[in-house]
């Protein structure tokens, strides 16, 4: 399946206490094929940003468990049916379904 974000990685750089934090994205260009900028947002945590950062990671992740359920009932019995669920919820959410 192909993303339709830019693609990771993404930093997070958190200047100050109480400064914007600077979102690089990297990859060249992004989904639409235009060129990749660092991305400026305000009034966002650190902790929130670090979160954002890793989104990409994140989602790959979770992609990589997914196939593997799909494919291992034993996986799905490990993990928990409703945990695995959950990683499906996460996906769409992501992908904006």
């Amino acid at each position: 399946m192909t993303s339709k974000h830019t693609p990771g990685p993404w930093t997070a750089e958190i200047r100050g206490k109480s400064g914007p934090i600077n979102f690089t994205i990297r990859g060249g260009t992004n989904a639409m094929g235009l060129e990749t900028r660092p991305c400026v947002a305000q009034y966002v945590q650190g902790k929130d940003a670090r979160l954002i950062a890793a989104a990409p990671e994140l989602l790959a992740a979770l992609r990589a468990v997914a196939a593997i359920c799909e494919h291992s009932p034993a996986a799905v019995d490990a993990l928990g049916f409703q945990n695995v669920r959950a990683i499906g919820a996460a996906i769409a959410k992501a992908e904006g379904k």
